[in-house]
């Protein structure tokens, strides 16, 4: 046996390789909710299993500036403020997410809390301008910092949570932050979407000047108010908090935990107008609950409302709808049938009530005279429980055919009723009690369009309850020697007597022991922690290979020991074995303990035969799913990398341990780029687009790095996608769409012209530009020239002529489109020069490339009006912003922002490429080009400088 080489630990692997590790981690925790303590404790969640290990990969990790994108800080234990103040540094380009949390919140007081979240709000609103998420789940209310402590423009925030844990607002909390004394800076957050806080800091900070009115006119907002007990110091009223939630407008869903606004201060008879779509409340009197319904005009008139252990009251005369009605954990003694016979809706949902039973809910669901029946308009029932079933077939069914006989009649008589009487359509019941029989669920079946029953009981001849064995003492359970039970001896019960719903008296014992099997067996009936290894390894021996005959060259199909000088001439090797999961005594890794592995390349050996390992940047959904889907020929194999960032000067280091990048429109791929990625080992760079404006192909040359891309993906695909854009922008499709949904049926300001007879210039005439051509020809009727350098044998096919100079395309064009790649002879081909070439009224569509338009010369064209209409699917600085959701940032770039404030620019974001058979196409493409590059150093598609 070789001596082994001494062994390496994961610690000192090259930092390239730990980057590529780190990156896998942090994209695999991206995904992970961040919404309750227990995640922000997860020792497995990064950054914690990364920087827990050692000081050097916390140092790595800490000089990444993504990977702080998330910056935790817990306050239940001292805060290392340095290091904090370093996470804010280093993200200092990203948006951040921000979590003051605690580990635990199993305390009743923590005296340093308070102090250690003011450290941290120190650091934080200096960065508030970045943060998407500001979390403060802490245990004291006192702790929690104010709406005005913050201050400055917070325009990418969207979740803003100011939460504790301890109930009621206590005298701290009133003494430490009074109202006359705080700092009210203005504070605005546009585009907040999810708001959660306790009940007093939301109600302290509607006096915070404009932070309210900053996002008042957001749709679908979501607020949660929590631990607002109904005390003596508590001087908010009901009416005031209504208020406030009519003058900010449309909520998605508003939750109101353990809150109740004071006694003192309820003013009845007045209503309130309202916008909510789902009511949830949570822990609330039965008086408040009440008296809140009453007191609004939700304009909403379909809500969905959810109850979790409420108290439930109806007052006299008092009804509300709401589309879904959900009753959670309700407790027994509360009116259900009250309480029901005031709602009417589609969907009735009841979970863990225990009081729920033919007498209270199927009462107040059934009824023989339509003049009094309730909840006219239900359709679904749906009852959950872990306890009995108190809900009777006999009941059920009468429900049904009341409902139903009610229903028919209104297709008969004349009710002089607003609600329309419906039937039943589905019943879903789930709990412990009795099965269905076969005649109840034929009944069923035949009146209902859905019906699901599910009752847990234990078998009538099983002796032991389905739901509890937990105090059974398997030590009475002794095989025989035949290996049976012995019914006489067993601890149970006859099988024909019916098993008690108690559980069974506790027996007091020790853990149960195996019974051993013959002595010849290591095994112990399949419970291997009692396995006594060292003495299962000497009595049974890893079966050896067979020894080969003597005048075998091969000693034991080790390849390694051959001695070639006895092989023949002719002598056929066979062929080797396929390398195992186990380990060798001479192989260098330690049976599956990779703590001690060596790392180095010429140690690692390979279960699969891997072509080429592929570093795919600025990945997309849509990306990830087409080049997964690849064929990929038999014989070969992909290892796909799919990276989040774009391709430049910092993100290059990803690529480390590739042998390939795939890049896209926006990625920078520069000289300097260039020599980062030749430097790491990277030998090709395949683009999935026909441009290549992005890659440096001299320095691309200079370090042998060839690059190859996909000149035709679906050229149909963009020409189809331009022909649309042209018709969007002269018949105005976009602003009818829009009139439409807020009810404006007017015809004014959507003027538009015929295509049919107007002249089309196409600027490049490529395959695209020559489908765009014979779409507009051949189906619409226009007359369409163009202008190339190089010709197109097929363009009088498809009823395109050729002018000789970009000059007479521009004076002749009533609408101009652009189709040329991006080159230095063609950057800012439309400038003020031509634009001023161009006939009065103009339409022009890019499709192509951004840097074809001087945008600055475009934007004075459409103040002057010479310009009619502008299609853009590209911009020139478009990487700032597209492939990725830009709505909750500030549009820096002011060219792009004024052109997007043109009434007569319509811009999407360079989807023009975007089919499903486009994908395909290029996935197929970019792998071929891998291939044919691997197997040749070139391909049909490289790019050469």
């Amino acid at each position: 046996m070789g001596a082994l080489l001494p062994p390496k630990t994961i610690q000192s692997l090259p930092k390239e390789i730990l980057l590529r590790i780190f990156e896998f981690v942090y994209q695999a925790s991206c995904s992970s909710d961040f919404d309750s303590p227990s995640h922000f404790a997860d020792p497995t969640l990064f950054p914690a299993c990364i920087e827990g290990v050692c000081p050097l990969w916390k140092k790595l990790a800490l000089s990444i500036g993504h990977f702080s994108s998330r910056i935790l800080v817990f306050v239940d234990k001292p805060v290392v403020y340095t290091e904090l103040r370093t996470r804010f540094t280093v993200s200092k380009k990203y948006s951040i997410d921000v979590y003051v949390v605690r580990k635990g919140y199993d305390v009743d007081e923590d005296l340093e809390e308070k102090a250690r979240v003011r450290g941290v709000m120190q650091l934080l609103v200096q960065h508030i301008k970045r943060c998407r998420v500001v979390v403060f789940d802490v245990l004291h209310n006192s702790s929690l910092p104010h709406v005005s402590d913050f201050g400055d423009s917070a325009a990418k925030l969207l979740t803003f949570r100011l939460r504790s844990r301890l109930p009621g607002i206590g005298p701290k909390a009133q003494a430490s932050f009074p109202a006359n004394c705080r700092n009210l800076r203005p504070f605005y957050s546009r585009p907040l979407r999810y708001l959660d806080m306790d009940a007093n800091i939301f109600m302290d900070a509607m006096s915070v000047p404009g932070w309210y009115k900053s996002f008042e006119y957001v749709s679908r907002k979501n607020l949660t108010l929590r631990n607002l007990p109904c005390l003596e110091n508590n001087s908010y009223d009901l009416h005031k908090f209504l208020t406030i939630l009519e003058t900010l407008g449309h909520f998605h869903s508003l939750v109101l935990e353990n809150v109740e606004f004071n006694p003192w201060y309820r003013i009845k008879g007045l209503i309130v107008t309202i916008f909510v779509q789902n009511f949830e409340f949570i822990g609330l009197s039965k008086e408040y609950v009440s008296e809140f319904l009453d007191a609004i005009d939700n304009k909403i008139e379909e809500p969905n409302i959810t109850l979790i252990r409420c108290g439930l009251e109806c007052q006299e005369d008092f009804g509300f709808r709401a589309w879904c009605l959900t009753l959670c954990n309700i407790a027994p003694e509360e009116d259900l049938y009250k309480f029901l016979c005031c709602w009417d809706g589609f969907s009735l949902i009841l979970k863990e009530c225990p009081g729920v039973n033919d007498n209270n809910v199927l009462r107040a669901l059934s009824t023989h005279s339509w003049e009094s029946m309730h909840a006219k308009t239900l359709r679904q029932l749906q009852i959950t429980t872990s306890g009995p079933i108190l809900i009777t077939m006999d009941g059920l069914k009468r429900m049904v055919i009341e409902r139903q006989e009610e229903a028919s009649k209104f297709f008969t008589e004349d009710h002089p009723m607003k609600s329309i009487p419906l039937p039943m359509h589905s019943i879903y019941i789930s709990g412990s009690g009795h099965p269905l029989t076969p005649s109840d669920l034929s009944w069923f079946s035949d009146n209902l369009d859905f019906f699901y029953w599910h009752a847990s009981l234990p078998r009538s001849d099983s002796p032991v309850l389905d739901w509890d064995i937990s105090n059974l003492n398997d030590l009475e359970f002794q095989p025989s020697a035949s290996g049976d039970i012995d019914p006489s001896s067993s601890p149970l019960p006859p099988v024909s007597q019916t098993p008690s719903l108690d559980p069974p008296a506790d027996h007091s014992s020790s853990p149960p022991t195996s019974q051993p099997l013959p002595s010849s067996s290591p095994v112990i009936e399949g419970d291997f922690c009692y396995l006594d290894w060292p003495n299962t390894l000497e009595s049974s021996p890893p079966p050896r290979s067979k020894t080969p005959d003597p005048d075998s060259p091969i000693l034991d199909d080790d390849l390694s020991r051959i001695d070639w000088s006895k092989v023949p001439a002719d002598f056929d090797l066979p062929p080797p074995e396929k390398p195992q999961r186990c380990s060798t005594p001479d192989s260098p890794i330690m049976d599956g303990d990779f703590s001690t592995f060596d790392w180095s390349i010429e140690q690692i050996i390979l279960l699969t035969t891997i072509v080429m390992k592929v570093a795919v940047f600025g990945t997309q959904k849509y990306d990830l799913a087409s080049l997964t889907e690849v064929s990929i020929p038999e014989g070969k194999e992909f290892s796909f990398t799919f990276l989040d960032p774009l391709l430049d000067e910092k993100t290059a280091i990803l690529a480390a341990g590739h042998d390939a990048i795939c890049i896209f429109v926006n990625d920078i791929c520069d000289a300097i780029v260039i020599k980062k990625l030749a430097d790491i080992g990277v030998k090709f760079v395949a683009l999935r687009c026909a441009g290549y404006n992005n890659v440096d192909l001299k320095a691309a040359h200079k370090h042998g790095i060839k690059v190859a891309r996909v000149p035709a993906y679906s050229p149909e695909a963009v020409a189809e996608f331009t022909v649309g854009m042209i018709m969007t922008v002269i018949r105005k499709y976009h602003k009818a769409y829009n009139r439409v949904r807020e009810g404006n049926f007017l015809l004014d300001g959507l003027l538009g012209f015929n295509i049919h007879g107007k002249t089309v210039g196409l600027i490049g005439t490529g395959k695209i530009g020559l489908l765009t051509g014979k779409i507009l020809s051949k189906g619409f009727g226009a007359n369409v020239i163009a202008y190339d350098p190089y010709p197109s044998q097929l363009a009088e096919e498809y009823g395109i002529t050729y002018v000789e100079a970009l000059d007479e395309l521009l004076t002749r064009s009533d609408i101009i489109s652009l189709h040329c790649p991006l080159n230095e002879s063609t950057k800012y081909i439309i400038n003020d020069s031509n634009l001023a070439k161009t006939k009065k009224g103009v339409v022009l569509i890019n499709t192509s490339r951004g840097g074809l338009i001087d945008t600055y010369a475009l934007i004075r064209a459409l103040k002057t009006d010479h310009v009619s209409a502008v299609g853009l699917d590209v911009y020139e600085r478009e990487s700032n912003y597209f492939f990725a959701d830009s709505s909750a940032k500030v549009i820096a770039d002011d060219s792009f922002a004024r052109l997007l404030s043109f009434y007569n620019v319509f811009m999407t974001g360079h989807q023009a490429f975007l089919t499903s058979e486009a994908l395909q196409n290029i996935a197929e493409t970019t792998v071929n080009n891998l291939l044919e590059l691997e197997a040749s150093g070139t391909c049909k598609f490289v790019v050469e400088k």
